[in-house]
Formats: structure tokens, C-alpha cells, sequence
């Protein structure tokens, strides 16, 4: 996971979140499963746009919508079905 703007060992420097797991490819890390994550606060770090681009998803938004920071372009969601790899902090 390199060639983009993220820092992957910054939160590890936090020294209160660590890298947990990395699950590859589209819908690799069920719904359920994220939007538990989600609620209890976890960082999940997804995949969008054809695997070009990373976001920080915040909430879930209903349905198959995700809430997202995405510091690259002026978009607040993405699908679920957009999102093709993620990485998950504890």
C-alpha cells in the first residue's frame, strides 16, 4: 500500500491505534461488519474510485451509503459497492 499521499504508520505513531487488518477487494469486508465498526468509533480507511483513491469513511449513511472525509475531491459518500479495499485500525 504505497504510491499515494497517505501515511500509512502515522496513526501507529499515536501510540492508541494500530494497522488491525487489511482486507482486499470489493465487498471483502461485509456491511455488517463495517457499520460495527463504524459505530463503535473504529478508523476504517477504504478504496474508491477503481482502487485510485483512499477516504476515511466517518458514518453510515443508510441503505448502502457510506459518510466519508475525502481530502482529494468534494464528495461527502460513497457506495458500498464503490469501496474496493479497506483498512481497519484498533
Amino acid at each position: 500500500m504505497s504510491g499515494n499521499l497517505l501515511v500509512w504508520g502515522a496513526a501507529n505513531a499515536w501510540g492508541t491505534i494500530k494497522l488491525q487488518n487489511y482486507y482486499s477487494g470489493y465487498g471483502s469486508l461485509g456491511q455488517g461488519s463495517l457499520q460495527g465498526m463504524i459505530s463503535r468509533g473504529q478508523p476504517v480507511v477504504v478504496n474508491v474510485r477503481s482502487g485510485g483513491h483512499w477516504v476515511l469513511v466517518t458514518g453510515y449513511g443508510g441503505g448502502n451509503t457510506y459518510i466519508v472525509n475525502d481530502s482529494g475531491f468534494n464528495v461527502g459518500s460513497y457506495q458500498y459497492g464503490d469501496m474496493s479495499n479497506f483498512v481497519v485500525y484498533a
